[in-house]
């Protein structure tokens, strides 16, 4: 058994998310098959379009947040709600406009095979967006 209490955080880096986000690194990967972070997203905070070669497993802990893919599939999240992209699935995830949201993120780990970074998300991205809760 391994106590993760010394799990690396960092602030997410400007290329690659829109707004403060930040990710504590949980399982490095190293010699292992998988990645594992919590990732905070302040209000309205999103990560930019990227895609997974293994896909990815987002559950969201707290808050409210959406997860979007190029061929427009929009998904609230809440605490408890669990979202998979598939494998070269190009998306974005992020807190919703009036709320942060916090999520683990799991994805399979290979270094021959990292995460493949886009453009940001227009500001107008959630423009047709599932109503949030009141």
């Amino acid at each position: 058994m391994k106590r993760l209490d010394e799990a690396f955080a960092a602030h997410g880096a400007d290329e690659r998310f829109s707004g403060p986000v930040l990710a504590r690194h949980l399982w490095p990967g190293d010699g292992s098959a998988l990645n594992a972070y919590i990732v905070r997203f302040e209000t309205g905070s999103r990560t930019a379009w990227h895609a997974h070669p293994g896909g990815q497993l987002l559950v969201c802990t707290d808050g409210t947040g959406y997860v979007a893919t190029r061929a427009g599939d929009l998904e609230m999240i809440r605490p408890g709600d669990a979202v998979w992209t598939e494998p070269g699935e190009e998306h974005w995830h992020g807190a919703a406009p009036h709320s942060p949201m916090e999520h683990l993120a799991v994805e399979p780990y290979s270094p021959q095979a990292p995460v493949r970074w886009h453009e940001h998300v227009e500001q107008n991205a959630l423009h047709n967006s599932p109503e949030e809760p009141s």
